[in-house]
C-alpha cells in the first residue's frame, strides 16, 4: 500500500491492482476484469473468454427469430435484377431461411431474411450484423426494414416489386 496522507486523510492506493475492460460488440456482451495481484488481466481475459463466448453464442443462436418459409421455397429463390437501374439481389435458401443480397462487384453481402407472410408476398427483415456493420444507415434505408416484397409471375418471368419503397421497380429472376 502507498499512503498519500494529505491533511487529516488518508489515501491508500495499491500498486499491484489492474483491471481490464473488454466488450464483444457483435454479442453485445462486455465485461470488467479486476485484479488486486500481480496477475496478467490479458491471459486472464483471454481464459475468461473461452469460457463465456461458446455459451453466449450458442445461446444467441438459439434465441434468432425463425422466420416461416413459403410452401415451395424454390419460387423465390434466385438472381433478379432491377430492369431501370441494373441492381442485383440474390434470393437463396440456406439452413433453412430464405436469404436476401445485393451483388457488390460480383460478390453476393448478406442484408436482409425474409419471410413467407402470404402467398406470393415475403417480409424482409435486416440482419442484425448489416445494421451493426453499417451504422450510419439512413433513415430512409431503415424504414425498409419489415418492409413487403410482391411477387409475380406474366409471360413466363418470375419477377417481384418493392411496394412503397421503391415503386416503378421490377426485379426480374435471371
Amino acid at each position: 500500500m502507498l499512503d498519500l496522507s494529505d491533511n487529516s486523510y488518508q489515501i491508500l492506493t495499491s500498486l499491484s491492482y489492474s483491471s481490464l475492460l473488454s466488450v464483444v460488440p457483435e454479442l453485445k456482451l462486455g465485461f470488467t476484469l479486476n485484479i488486486n495481484a500481480g496477475a496478467d488481466e490479458f491471459s486472464l481475459s483471454r481464459q475468461v473468454y473461452d469460457i463465456l463466448l461458446p455459451a453466449f453464442d450458442s445461446v444467441l443462436k438459439q434465441l434468432q427469430p425463425k422466420y416461416k418459409l413459403p410452401p415451395n421455397p424454390a419460387n423465390y429463390t434466385g438472381t433478379f435484377v432491377a430492369q431501370n437501374v441494373g441492381t442485383t439481389v440474390q434470393i437463396s435458401l440456406q439452413n433453412g431461411q430464405l436469404n436476401f443480397a445485393q451483388v457488390v462487384n460480383n460478390n453476393p453481402v448478406h442484408i436482409a431474411t425474409l419471410e413467407w407472410v402470404a402467398e406470393e408476398q415475403l417480409q424482409f427483415h435486416f440482419t442484425n450484423t448489416y445494421i451493426a456493420n453499417n451504422p450510419c444507415m439512413t433513415p430512409e434505408l431503415i424504414a425498409l426494414d419489415n418492409s413487403y416484397l410482391d411477387f409475380s409471375t406474366q409471360d413466363q418471368y418470375r419477377y417481384f416489386t418493392w411496394p412503397g419503397n421503391l415503386p416503378g421497380y421490377y426485379f426480374v429472376r435471371q
